[in-house]
């Protein structure tokens, strides 16, 4: 499939109204922090006399976004903080000229918001989260972007931060999320459990202490007395963490706020199907998963030799378990492992427009502060289209060169430029 990619050059708020209502599946974004850094740009975001008009100015930007957005859409929104009376002013530096902070752009006097000290946290983040909550949004998650190479800090009297926060943001109290495509390794210990008790074979009872637990839609359940971690290990991985320890990825770009790929991949590939949409109405398509759960004798498919092992290992330890074998399957779970293996095995629209496997088309990814383009790189690469807004020509010029724009097969990949 083609992937489209559009880049509007201008203001943020006049670039995201030239775009159609639900017309984007995710949204992938970092705006201007606060007082943080001076772009030397007109109308640039970030350096508003108060937080609070920052905090306002991002409500608006957002509020368009939310339109943009899809209703099933998701939005993940990195911000870091400041600190208050923070920066240093290049005028002041004893040689301007040679001032590493006004080179990076970091030559801007935080100013020192009400109620707050000089040397204050402000609390940026937190403070534009709940504000957009009060706007009508869903804050699904805080996530931690932990980075193990952080920028070094000259500050003697407190600690070098090392995170910043991702807000996972939605339009609905449902939405489209690809739990499976965003699985993470087990930890070593969940590892090394599951690990040594296949091998002695007590994956699922081990001491035979069993309890009668609860019974849902007609099925009783039944859980060992002290499970271990192991009978809830899932081959495929665990559900992601919100804590995320990524590096710093190091850029030869003219842009000092650039942020690695791969705090950009788990973003989109959680929020877009990796098959597609619908060509018609836009809604993505989902996984078909086969749930393959695993007898705990090792001799196969649940389903296939479930009843066999049933029997036998009634008789081995007294105990009455429920035969049920379709219900439990209907249910994904079973007495020994409560999340089986699951397979993808096709894919399904999510809507009732009757397309075919034909009629899809890749997703489309929005960055309105688009930057050097790294959600664009992103999103090409998992085979989705893009959208974002960009003030700085400078910048739309690394877009080209980090894309190859003009290199690209016509039929691969399609690039737009317009001025908002």
């Amino acid at each position: 499939m083609r992937t489209d990619h559009k880049i509007i050059q201008g203001d943020v708020l006049d670039g995201l109204r030239t775009l159609p209502d639900n017309s984007v599946h995710c949204v992938v974004t970092s705006p201007p922090y606060y007082a943080l850094r001076n772009y030397n740009v007109d109308n640039q975001i970030g350096l508003e006399p108060t937080v609070d008009i920052y905090v306002q100015k991002l409500v608006e930007v957002f509020r368009e976004v939310k339109r943009v957005l899809r209703n099933d859409g998701t939005c993940w929104l990195v911000l870091g903080d400041s600190y208050a009376g923070s920066g240093v002013h290049a005028a002041h530096h004893k040689n301007p000229g040679l001032s590493k902070a006004a080179h990076r752009g970091a030559d801007v006097k935080t100013p020192i918001p009400k109620g707050l000290k000089a040397k204050d946290l402000i609390g940026v983040p937190w403070r534009v989260a709940f504000a957009l909550q009060s706007d009508g949004w869903y804050i699904r998650n805080e996530v931690i972007w932990q980075k193990p190479n952080p920028m070094p800090s000259s500050a003697k009297d407190r600690m070098t931060l090392s995170h910043e926060t991702i807000f996972f943001l939605t339009k609905r109290p449902k939405y489209y999320y690809d739990m499976e495509a965003v699985r993470e390794p087990h930890s070593a210990a969940n590892q090394k459990d599951y690990d040594a008790r296949q091998r002695r074979g007590k994956l699922g009872w081990g001491d035979g202490k069993i309890a009668k637990n609860t019974k849902v839609s007609g099925v009783t359940h039944y859980a060992k007395v002290g499970r271990s971690r192991a009978e809830f290990h899932n081959p495929n991985g665990r559900n992601r963490r919100t804590v995320w320890t990524i590096p710093l990825q190091p850029t030869k770009d003219a842009h000092f706020a650039t942020f690695p790929e791969r705090l950009v991949e788990p973003c989109i590939q959680a929020g877009t199907s990796e098959r597609g949409c619908c060509v018609t109405c836009g809604a993505p398509w989902e996984r078909i998963l086969e749930k393959d759960i695993e007898a705990p004798d090792g001799q196969g498919n649940f389903g296939k030799n479930g009843s066999k092992w049933v029997d036998e290992h009634q008789q081995s330890s007294g105990h009455r378990i429920q035969k049920n074998m379709n219900a439990l399957r209907a249910l994904g779970r079973d007495h020994d492992n409560p999340f089986p293996v699951r397979k993808t095995i096709g894919w399904k629209p999510t809507c009732t427009c009757g397309c075919a496997e034909s009629d899809v088309i890749p997703c489309t990814v929005l960055d309105p502060f688009m930057g050097s383009g790294t959600v664009a790189l992103v999103a090409r690469n998992l085979n989705c289209s893009s959208v974002g807004c960009e003030l700085n020509p400078a910048y739309i010029d690394i877009y080209k060169t980090k894309l190859d724009v003009g290199n690209q097969d016509p039929t691969e990949s399609k690039y737009v430029f317009e001025k908002s």
